[in-house]
């Protein structure tokens, strides 16, 4: 029997992988989903953090914000992004955050 493709996901589920620093990783929590985005944008007037994905074709999905325009982070935010560290909760293992989807569709033996 042939095993379907995974697709990569578009955030980390907080629930699947551990943030080894909660507190950092609650500074890059999408305002939507409460997950962590891999293609993260900023509100142009609050400058929540949200995915991408949350936020096309709609308002800024922060409470109380109606702005429909979204920026793309500074440099110096996007790079803090690669401090992050987690833990598979499925296989224990550790990775940082550009090695996520990595992770998920090859070295994660739990999952394959």
């Amino acid at each position: 029997m042939q095993r379907g493709k995974i697709l990569p996901p578009t955030t980390i589920d907080l629930e699947v992988s551990k943030p080894k620093e909660p507190r950092l990783a609650s500074l890059h929590t999408c305002g939507c989903c409460f997950s962590i985005p891999l293609d993260p944008v900023k509100c142009a007037s609050c400058e929540k953090i949200s995915c991408r994905s949350s936020f096309r074709n709609r308002q800024c999905p922060t409470t109380g914000c109606k702005d429909t325009n979204y920026k793309e982070l500074c440099r110096v935010f996007r790079n803090s992004f690669a401090e992050l560290e987690f833990e598979c909760t499925y296989c224990s293992m550790l990775f940082v955050y550009e090695n996520f989807n990595s992770h998920y569709l090859q070295d994660c033996k739990a999952i394959l």
